[in-house]
């Protein structure tokens, strides 16, 4: 789940996520996945770009690149 760009979205994104009575908690975990990692990790998100930009030859707009090799 990444904050969107609403900070009043992301707080009731977050307010159902960490509370399972919330009536929009399962439904946040099934959109968003079981884990949610608060920390923004910059080092491990500029090698995943850089992977993907490898996997693309620099040219992210060819039909035939696959970013998740």
């Amino acid at each position: 789940m990444r904050q969107p760009d609403d900070p009043y979205a992301y707080i009731i994104r977050m307010e159902a996520w960490l509370e399972p009575m919330h009536e929009e908690h399962n439904a946040m975990r099934r959109r968003a996945g079981k884990t949610f990692d608060t920390v923004f990790d910059l080092d491990a998100t500029n090698q995943a770009l850089a992977k993907a930009m490898r996997a693309c030859r620099g040219d992210y707009r060819r039909p035939d690149c696959d970013i998740q090799q």
